[in-house]
């Protein structure tokens, strides 16, 4: 319930919180803030496609960018997986 006043009617799976995690690790404070809205704004079908698509743009930027300062096999697999993710997102998916 608490999770439903704070976040709206948006509701974050595994992937989502994933992609927070990294905007909280590898982003200033700004910026992890824009991403996450981006993110809201991917997960809002009502939100019109080519705003969705900046948005999808901007965070799959932010993966690969993170995938350079991270470095690691584990990390570039994640970062692949989730932008999959995204890529469901702009094609309906939850």
């Amino acid at each position: 319930e608490v999770e439903k006043i704070i976040n709206g009617s948006i509701v974050y799976n595994d992937n989502d919180k994933l992609l927070i995690e990294l905007f909280s690790k590898y982003a200033e404070k700004l910026e992890s803030l824009q991403y996450r809205s981006d993110l809201d704004q991917l997960k809002d079908h009502t939100v019109a496609e080519p705003s969705r698509k900046n948005s999808k743009q901007r965070l799959v930027g932010f993966l690969l960018k993170t995938c350079k300062k991270a470095g690691g096999v584990v990390e570039k697999v994640a970062v692949e997986a989730l932008k999959q993710y995204l890529d469901s997102l702009m094609n309906g998916g939850t």
